[in-house]
């Protein structure tokens, strides 16, 4: 049996698809799903040809953002299906207006990290199909401590390790970094021959992705973020990560909640579908101890999803101009 969680984002000037899978860890390839592109709302993709590198691989770089991921990562339980009703549809795109039109005359440090155009999606998680997250397993829940919310929580807060990574700005995890938050969503992709590297505005990760062949790392070494192996399949950039430890969580936002196993490995598959979206998606997959049932959680979250192409936005203190993406 298959344990999966499946995100699909999109968002502003990129779309991203964010997928957690559970699966054993001995599946290989032949157990993740095909990429999930909810950047058109359901409808009919528009024709568009990926620019190439110098080198000849799609170019993906630029400044992107996940602002326009306003949507939740588990489905509301009264929604149904993938795409909202149209009445629902229109009120999200009336409020994101009407957010937008209000926002040069409010204040505030985070007042521009908002999103600019509505997408259709009611859940970042598109499988399983009624778009939630699976339910932990008992083996699962006897890992369950107060540290996994940190500050969120009540505590005792005696030593470091009573806190998140998040807490102490170290990471939010590789998922969570990819999910919308109130602010710091930007994301910047740079790539030359045989590597793409991702940096992530908010606590600054930035991983190096290496697409040239080489094996991963060997599987006693641990790390935050894992260790992440690309190759490149037409168009779609495949991205194997592995090697992750057990100090973060994709449970709740910026890493918060129940920690993973550090058996967990991660699949993203990244395309660019338009000159100023980018459909990400992320599978998940555990120990099957981790989590109940089978299939996979299509979470769509625009996490990475458009990067911006806005004239400008707030980065931390200092108003910084987007870098436009190539056409």
């Amino acid at each position: 049996m298959t344990n999966s969680i499946l995100a699909s984002v999109a968002a502003l000037g990129m779309l991203t698809a964010i997928g957690r899978a559970v699966l054993p860890v001995s599946a290989q390839d032949n157990g993740i799903p095909p990429l999930v592109i909810t950047a058109f709302n359901g409808g009919i993709a528009a024709s568009y040809t990926v620019p190439r590198t110098p080198w000849g691989d799609p170019d993906f770089q630029g400044s992107w953002t996940s602002d326009d991921a306003s949507f939740p990562v588990s489905r509301p339980r009264n929604q149904a299906g993938l795409y909202l009703s149209d009445d629902l549809w229109t009120q999200r795109q009336k409020q994101i207006q009407t957010t937008l039109a209000n926002s040069d005359s409010e204040g505030g440090a985070f007042r521009n990290d908002i999103a600019r155009r509505a997408f259709r999606q009611t859940s970042a998680i598109v499988d399983p199909v009624d778009g939630r997250m699976p339910a932990f397993t008992p083996e699962a829940e006897k890992r369950r401590a107060p540290r996994d919310f940190g500050t969120f929580g009540d505590g005792p807060f005696d030593w470091t390790t009573d806190f998140t990574l998040y807490d102490r700005c170290i990471t939010r995890g590789i998922v969570y970094s990819a999910v919308r938050s109130p602010y710091g969503n930007g994301v910047r992709i740079f790539q030359s021959p045989g590597v793409v590297a991702i940096s992530y505005e908010m606590v600054h990760d930035t991983r190096v992705l290496y697409t040239d062949g080489r094996p991963h790392i060997n599987k006693g070494l641990k790390q935050y973020l894992g260790n992440s192996r690309g190759h490149w399949e037409g168009d779609v950039l495949v991205v194997e990560t592995t090697n992750l430890t057990d100090q973060t969580s994709i449970d709740a936002p910026n890493g918060r909640g129940l920690r993973h196993s550090d058996k967990m490995k991660l699949t993203e598959k990244i395309k660019r579908v338009a000159r100023d979206i980018v459909q990400y998606q992320v599978t998940v997959r555990a120990v099957p101890s981790d989590r109940r049932g089978s299939g996979h959680l299509c979470p769509s979250v625009h996490a990475i999803p458009a990067l911006d192409p806005a004239p400008g936005r707030q980065v931390a203190a200092v108003r910084m101009p987007r870098r436009q993406p190539r056409a």
